[in-house]
């Protein structure tokens, strides 16, 4: 877009209220590409959480997980989008909560919920979000949840290496044990 950032997340901040769909759609898109840059149209995107339009909602869940820890203003929307009924919104919410991190303290017992949802990326994004917002107890209940994503046997090696690292940030009870990885992932010392 160029120009200030600040000026144009707050004119897509406005847009995100339009009564055309389609300009609230690439609104909430338009603040995404923003990033952490969008930080300004935080409040709006936390009422377009609620917008009855789920590509709207979907959009402004990873518009506010791209805008990082200045999302904090939007925990309570992002909490109530635990329980959207669409579960690209509520793994969106889970992911933002992740990034806004310790400001997202009041979220510990929804995204606790949340490790029971019926899908199962909502359950490692809630999980993921644990290890990074909640004390102790939080991350060793998020420790099965990333487990069971490890054990599925997911292909992509960035995923696997992530999951790892937060279950060796969890603490060694949350490890998983080595004959559960894949052999050429894990290498013997002689």
């Amino acid at each position: 877009m160029g120009g200030d950032d600040d000026v144009a997340a707050t004119a897509l901040g406005k847009a995100l209220a339009d009564k055309d769909v389609t300009v609230r759609r690439e609104a909430a898109e338009a603040l995404w590409r923003l990033g952490s840059r969008a930080k300004v149209a935080v409040p709006a995107l936390g009422k377009a959480l609620a917008d009855g339009d789920v590509k709207v909602r979907r959009e402004a869940a990873a518009a506010l997980w791209r805008v990082g820890p200045a999302a904090k203003a939007a925990v309570p929307a992002l909490i109530g989008a635990l329980k959207d009924k669409d579960p690209e919104v509520r793994w969106g919410a889970a992911g933002a909560l992740g990034t806004v991190g310790a400001g997202a303290e009041a979220a510990v017992p929804a995204l606790a919920a949340a490790l029971k949802d019926e899908d199962l990326e909502v359950r490692h994004f809630a999980a993921r979000a644990l290890v990074w917002v909640g004390d102790r107890a939080a991350k060793e209940a998020a420790a099965p949840v990333l487990r069971e994503v490890l054990e599925k046997g997911n292909p992509d090696q960035r995923l696997r290496a992530e999951l790892i690292v937060l279950l060796w940030k969890i603490g060694p009870e949350a490890a998983p044990a080595p004959s559960r990885l894949d052999p050429g992932t894990c290498t013997r010392r002689r």
